[in-house]
Order: C-alpha cells, then structure tokens, then sequence
C-alpha cells in the first residue's frame, strides 16, 4: 500500500495564498494511501465534537500543506478547501461574532488575495452551515483526495524550456505538472528506463505503435537530481 508522503519542497509561484500568519491548529506526521479511507481510531476533536483519531491527524497534516504551497489547486479549490477549515475551527457564520473581512484573520495558503477571502467567506457562509467540525474536516479530506497533487511525492525541476515544473511518481504512474495543470502522465508499465546525469534527469518512455520518447528535466542539484532518480526507481519497482 502507498503511503501519503509529504517532502519539503517549495512552489515557485503558489496559485493560492494567504498572510504571513501561523496556521490553524497543530500538525502531526501520518500517513495514508492515496484515495483510502482516512477513519481510524476513536478520539475527539479540540472542540469536543467525535471525529477518528487517525483522519483528524491526516486532516491536520493536508492543512499543513496548504499552508507550506505543497498541495497545488484551482482557487475554487482551494477556495472550497479553505471554508472546510473555516467551518471546522469556528463553526457556522455569525453576524454577531464575524464581522467583514473575518476570513482574512486566519492562515489557509502561503499568499492571499482579497478576491479569494471573499470566496472563502461566501462558500462558509451560504454552503457549510450546520456542518459539525468532524463533517467538515472529513469533506475537507474528501475533496482533498480528489486533488491531483494529493499523495504524491512531487520534485521541483524545469524542463528543456527553462519552465518551472514539478515531477512526481503516484502508485499509477510518472505525472509532471506545470502550474495546476498535468502535462505528462506516463504510465509504469511504458516507463524503460531512468537515469540521471548531473542535475540531468531522463525518462525513457515506449508507447503504443513503438513509439519512443525521452522526456528530460533539470533539478535543482546534482543531490536533488539524484534523489528524484532513486524515488522514481523505488517508486516504479514498487508499483509496477
């Protein structure tokens, strides 16, 4: 089974953002694999209500990400995301205790824009009301889970055009993004061979009809180049 695997790797220009504030809540290290059911043992939440143990210790790591630009979304998304936590820390909407702009005094992203706070605070205000912190921690797993950069093991690198990208190795194949989008998916079984020379990183790929491509990128460090190496190989052995 794969394992939620969460490396400190940074976002060149994160699509979603919030102000330098500390984030809700703690962290915790977890893992999970990707698209399982994150129900776990029984515990309870820091404002009383039941929730699993073990999916509230993944909902405080996925919230972690989102802090650090670790988890790349459309900003409906993300948008969406952020209400989840909203919902979960403070509960429903109350004019009485949440004045205009209320959004923006909590922590979701590394960056923000004025736009994005308002749609966090209209999806929480008109979407979510009525649902417990468990319900609205576990929607904000289920949604997470829908995400493409959700559980992966993602690399920054640039391709042969100078463009920032991030590659990743999820249990079905070889994914390469660029912004939120996904350029490349390449399956296990078309992937022949992984080398790397340098900050160099080929992929060697054999589709249908023998076609054959060499996909190439360029990382950070000889050091970074060399682990991205070993993971795909670790990766591809493992699932394939």
């Amino acid at each position: 089974m794969g394992k939620l695997r969460v490396r400190d790797w940074e976002v060149q220009q994160p699509l979603v953002g919030s102000a330098p504030r500390e984030p809700l809540g703690a962290s915790a290290p977890c893992t999970t694999a990707p698209g399982e059911p994150v129900m776990g043992c029984g515990g309870c939440s820091r404002v009383g209500a039941p929730v699993p143990k073990a999916g509230y210790l993944v909902f405080l790591q996925i919230k972690r990400d989102l802090y650090h630009g670790r988890l790349l979304c459309k900003t409906s998304d993300a948008a969406l995301l952020a209400a989840y936590i909203l919902q979960a820390e403070i509960g429903d909407y109350d004019p009485g205790k949440h004045p205009e702009g209320y959004s923006s005094k909590f922590q979701f992203f590394p960056k923000h824009s004025e736009k994005l706070e308002r749609k966090i605070a209209e999806i929480h205000k008109l979407e979510l009301s009525g649902q417990t912190p468990a319900t609205s921690e576990l929607n904000f797993l289920r949604k997470a889970q829908t995400l493409e950069t959700y559980g992966v093991d993602p690399h920054p690198c640039k391709d042969v055009s100078g463009n920032a990208a991030f590659l990743a190795f999820t249990p079905f194949g070889f994914v390469v993004l660029q912004g939120n989008k996904r350029v490349h998916f390449i399956k296990w079984n078309e992937v022949t061979k992984m080398k790397f020379e340098g900050k160099t990183f080929y992929l060697y790929v054999s589709q249908k009809e023998e076609k054959k491509i060499v996909l190439t990128y360029f990382a950070p460090t000889p050091e970074a180049c060399k682990h991205l190496w070993k993971c795909g190989i670790e990766n591809q052995a493992f699932y394939k």
